[in-house]
């Protein structure tokens, strides 16, 4: 128990844009796990708002916030993305962080798995190039790091077919999964 009275059990999955998340997300969805959505796929996608509005990052934080609110702490969960996230995405545009900072629980978060950039796939949502998606993975690996949070590597595999490599990163997953349903169930 890291913050004294929950155990941590809520896995993140987050990485660069065109990392293989949705991909991920989709398929512990179909294998029966609570996956929450991401809040800014939610937002750019809805058509109201694009990437180059000033206040399209305080909307997807809000939205996170609200999720991550409702969401009861000793609850197995895997989060496309958290409130982390949206830190990493202030400092790659040089916005203060402070507020949002402490707003932050990382003791919440049990592990965040970090998928590896691979090739870069336009997904018709964001508008990242190759070189802003590894800068997205190196800020957000640091934010996580920085907050304590453990961080499992899930690398783009390239010496398999992408239907292997997404099995790999399935088992790591579930194996994680386990655990957080395995000490959740515990006394």
């Amino acid at each position: 128990m890291k913050d004294g009275s929950h155990l941590s059990v809520w896995i993140v999955i987050t990485g660069a844009p065109s990392s293989g998340k949705t991909t991920l997300l989709h398929e512990l969805q179909q294998r029966g796990y609570t996956v929450v959505p991401e809040s800014a796929r939610e937002v750019l996608s809805s058509g109201e708002l694009d990437e180059s509005r000033s206040d399209v990052q305080t909307l997807i934080e809000l939205r996170q916030r609200a999720k991550e609110e409702r969401i009861s702490p000793d609850q197995v969960v895997v989060l496309d993305r958290a409130l982390p996230d949206s830190l990493a995405y202030r400092r790659l545009v040089g916005a203060d962080v402070t507020d949002l900072h402490a707003l932050i629980r990382p003791e919440r978060y049990a592990a965040v798995f970090m998928c590896g950039f691979g090739q870069h796939i336009a997904d018709g949502i964001r508008k990242d190039d190759a070189e802003r998606a590894r800068e997205i993975e190196r800020l957000l690996r640091e934010v996580y790091l920085e907050l304590g949070c453990r961080v499992i590597d899930l690398p783009w595999a390239t010496d398999v077919d992408l239907a292997t490599g997404v099995a790999r990163r399935l088992a790591l997953i579930e194996e994680e999964l386990g655990a957080a349903r395995r000490n959740s169930a515990s006394p």
